[in-house]
């Protein structure tokens, strides 16, 4: 056992005694191989060779000529790495027995005449030695932790069975401004927020009792009383026998990521422009209305509101007078409601209004003829006058229909008879309005036949490293040239695809082109790019979808770590079973994962946390307003958390929509993130995008915008 202990070598024996007959004997009896015994015969000659090393354990006789046993016990303890001692005596005396012990002496024995003790040296040694050996990494264990529980920046507080506080770390009383000994013996309730009913904290001591541990979010009181969120984890602390003894909770402020998570809040449910709600939100309390209508037997009205002849107003004077432009309108149409209803902006120039509990048509009509009125004066922007019209359409319910997309297409017909009527004006749905369908069904009718027709096509726009200008993704991106009607917007047929089902093939087509691109890149050794993919929820959800990928991949001969998927971010957010299924099957397959538009949804760090998530893509909206004054301190800042949240869940980042100096600029300085944007590249198609991967980096344009 010994010889396992000390891998092979022989136990170096120190042994310290004045009767040289014993010395002898001593040393006869550890004779076996295993031990290597040395001897001193008194104790500053065993100290002088303690302090030389070399020694696993001492045997140190009580007896000594000008010191006692003792006294050499208490100086070889002082030894930076002391052997265990083991004290051999002839002095029956139970109080030096106990001194030695104090003194650190692993064990004492007795000198009996029949030599008893000699028999039971080995393994006293062997114990001395184990029981050093646990010692030593035990107090090295206990270094590590004092290390740890003293540096680590997140709180630790340590409490006893009854809830008081035993011990703080310095973290602790830096987040809470509570200095250590204020808090040692007190129960850790003197930093409640009040926030939290009982109940909450009822169950946190239930799940604790009955798992042993607990998690969440819970506010807190600084000692000078600011309130702060922190993410607390408790855990019960058991002896050998399963009994809990203390409770330990760790916690760290989170301030910052709830006020970032606030902001991402508000930019998911409001416009940045205008500060009114946005289709986002407007489809909630849309849902809100209608619920409150049924169930109380009362009318309510839906508007869509157009700016008649916008896209002229925007082309001749720019895109910042139209910015100004929307806001003026909305500040009018704000003006013109009561605070229980509600203005939103769904983008462009369309404007939406929710009125409840109207009286009837004439009530309707009566606010859509304040909405007109409201327009009326001209608005004064770049010294000029400019005239404002729009076109209104309405629904009503009950009447135009039980549900709210029922509502929001009767209202968008409307709408539009409103622009056929010569626009200005305001103009009620009723059944025998024809939709414009007959446009959307010729339409779709075409988008059938796209495919055959080789009518669709991929283009790819890089994305950069801001610093050294090289390309390290690009993302595919779907066009359809129209034979009659020219290039079809996107938001336009892939709105349309996916309401007839048609986005499964058009999808698997656009995966299968874009692989097959990237390998044909690979075999003519272009730049090694990751080729990105834009996904719907209708293929996600689609079973077997990740088994499309997988023999795409396999056909085409790409490895899947070449291959990026990118789904919007609310998708992310409210996955079902299903698609996260699929989404983890990806992700173990070796397919990367991005966030697209991230910051539009309702994405938080917890949930973050638990996505098969590799990058982050940051919505242009943020990136566009860098540098261009008004809100760019804002824009700024919030990108900044995106990529601050992003580093500590180890997650790439992609900011969208870069075009100007300013904006590569504030990435640049930001660290690790791409670049994507007509900065460097509108999406072109695949030979131009050849081109750019053929060089070694890629030359920024000679202006910018």
């Amino acid at each position: 056992m010994t010889e396992t202990i000390l891998q092979g070598r022989p136990v170096g024996v120190l042994y310290i005694d004045d009767d040289a007959a014993l010395r002898t004997l001593v040393a006869r009896r550890l004779g076996d191989p295993l031990f290597r015994v040395t001897t001193a015969l008194d104790g500053d000659q065993g100290l002088a060779l303690l302090e030389r090393g070399g020694f696993d354990v001492v045997l140190l006789d009580y007896d000594l000529p000008r010191r006692n046993g003792l006294e050499i016990l208490g100086a070889a303890a002082a030894h930076p790495e002391p052997p265990p001692v083991i004290m051999l005596t002839a002095n029956h005396d139970v109080s030096v027995a106990v001194q030695a012990i104090r003194l650190g002496a692993y064990d004492y024995l007795v000198k009996d005449r029949h030599g008893e003790y000699l028999n039971r040296l080995p393994a006293t040694i062997h114990g001395a030695i184990r029981n050093h050996g646990e010692r030593l990494r035990y107090e090295k264990y206990l270094a590590l932790f004092e290390q740890i529980f003293r540096h680590t920046t997140e709180a630790v507080v340590v409490t006893d069975l009854d809830a008081r506080i035993v011990d703080v770390n310095p973290a602790f009383c830096e987040i809470t401004g509570y200095p250590r000994d204020e808090v040692i013996g007190r129960n850790p309730k003197l930093m409640k927020s009040d926030r939290h009913p009982p109940e909450f904290y009822q169950a946190m001591w239930a799940e604790l009792r009955a798992n042993g541990h607990w998690q969440g979010e819970v506010w807190d009181r600084r000692k000078c009383g600011d309130l702060y969120p922190k993410w607390l984890s408790i855990s019960a602390v058991t002896d050998p026998r399963g009994r809990t003894t203390h409770y330990v909770g760790i916690f760290s402020d989170i301030s910052s990521i709830k006020r970032t998570e606030e902001r991402l809040t508000r930019l998911a449910h409001y416009d940045p422009l205008t500060g009114l709600p946005n289709r986002s939100l407007f489809h909630d309390r849309l849902e809100q209305a209608l619920l409150h209508s049924q169930r109380h037997h009362t009318m309510m009205a839906v508007m869509f509101l157009d700016i008649d002849h916008f896209k002229q107003i925007n082309d001749t004077l720019g895109h910042a007078v139209g910015d100004e432009l929307l806001v003026a309108v909305a500040d009018r149409l704000r003006a013109c409601i009561r605070k229980s209803d509600t203005i939103a902006r769904l983008g462009g120039d369309e404007f939406t209004v929710i009125v409840t509990d109207i009286g009837g048509s004439r009530h309707a009509a009566r606010i859509a003829r304040k909405l007109l009125e409201s327009m009326a004066p001209p608005v004064l922007l770049a010294g000029r006058r400019i005239h404002v019209t729009p076109s209104i359409g309405i629904s009503l319910y009950p009447g135009a229909g039980d549900d709210t997309e029922e509502l929001i297409k009767a209202a968008d017909i409307a709408m539009y008879r409103a622009k056929e009527e010569g626009r200005n004006n305001y103009q009620f749905f009723h059944h025998d309005l024809h939709p414009r369908g007959g446009d959307t069904l010729g339409l779709a009718s075409d988008l059938h036949l796209a495919l055959e027709r080789g009518e669709l096509e991929l283009h790819y726009q890089p994305q950069v490293e801001p610093r050294g200008r090289r390309i390290v993704a690009v993302e595919a991106l779907l066009r359809w040239n129209h034979p009659s009607r020219g290039a079809v917007p996107p938001e336009e047929f892939i709105t349309l695809a996916e309401e007839n089902g048609l986005i499964v093939r058009i999808g698997e087509w656009v995966l299968r082109q874009a692989c097959r691109q990237l390998r044909q890149w690979q075999e003519q050794r272009l730049a090694p790019v990751r080729m990105a993919v834009n996904l719907s929820a209708i293929q996600l959800r689609r079973p077997g979808f990740a088994d499309t990928v997988c023999r795409i991949l396999d056909e085409e001969n790409l490895a899947p770590e070449w291959l990026e998927l990118e789904i919007v971010e609310n998708i992310a957010m409210h996955q079902t079973d299903g698609i996260a299924q699929t989404l983890h099957r990806l992700r173990e397959m070796g397919v990367r994962i991005a966030i697209d538009d991230f910051g539009t949804g309702y994405s938080s760090l917890s949930h973050l946390k638990h996505l098969p998530v590799d990058s982050l893509k940051i919505d242009r909206s943020f990136i566009e307003q860098i540098g261009g004054g008004g809100d760019d301190h804002d824009a700024a800042a919030i990108s900044s958390a995106i990529l601050a949240m992003a580093r500590s869940l180890g997650l790439s980042v992609v900011a969208e929509g870069v075009e100007t100096d300013a904006q590569l600029a504030f990435l640049g300085d930001a660290g690790d993130c791409l670049a994507q944007g007509f900065y460097f590249s509108q999406p072109v198609p695949a030979a131009q995008c050849a081109g750019l991967l053929g060089a070694a980096t890629v030359a920024p344009p000679t202006l910018t915008s």
